[in-house]
């Protein structure tokens, strides 16, 4: 049986996560309209997301000694897309998110547990945004979609 990752994998991965949402995200806030391409895009901030939050936050702070492991829902995970007005604004707003985490983070060698849990928030708060910008994306692209096969 392989020994279980230490703490430094743990945070290369997450900072290698966050560096391909952030990435990910600049160019989300720059495509209009929405297109397919750009749905692709939200869903791999989303899956980087979601992966941080169920994999490497549970295991770094459980390498820190830190047993509470469940995972809330993310901040809107249950709201509607009706207030991702502008994709733009949501892109740069998930950005921010990915940034705190960043930050949280930090370049420390051995970030504190309350650092990851300020870091899983933030990520937590970039997913949410994630989220309702895909379904918004998705409504939009649908939307053109039946508008042109109408004409």
């Amino acid at each position: 049986m392989e020994p279980e990752p230490d703490l430094g994998y743990h945070l290369r991965e997450l900072e290698a996560d966050l560096g391909s949402a952030k990435a990910t995200l600049d160019e989300l806030g720059t495509q209009t309209p929405p297109s397919r391409e750009t749905i692709r895009g939200w869903i791999a901030v989303e899956s980087a997301l979601e992966h941080d939050l169920d994999v490497h936050l549970p295991a770094a702070l459980k390498l820190l000694g830190v047993r509470e492991l469940r995972r809330g829902a993310a901040d809107g995970e249950h709201e509607t897309d009706a207030d991702v007005a502008e994709l733009g604004t949501a892109a740069r707003e998930a950005r921010r998110s990915v940034e705190r985490a960043l930050a949280a983070i930090g370049d420390r060698a051995s970030p504190s547990a309350g650092d990851l849990v300020a870091a899983r928030k933030a990520i937590a708060e970039g997913l949410g945004i994630a989220r309702r910008a895909r379904a918004a994306c998705i409504r939009l692209v649908e939307e053109s979609s039946t508008s042109r096969s109408d004409h």
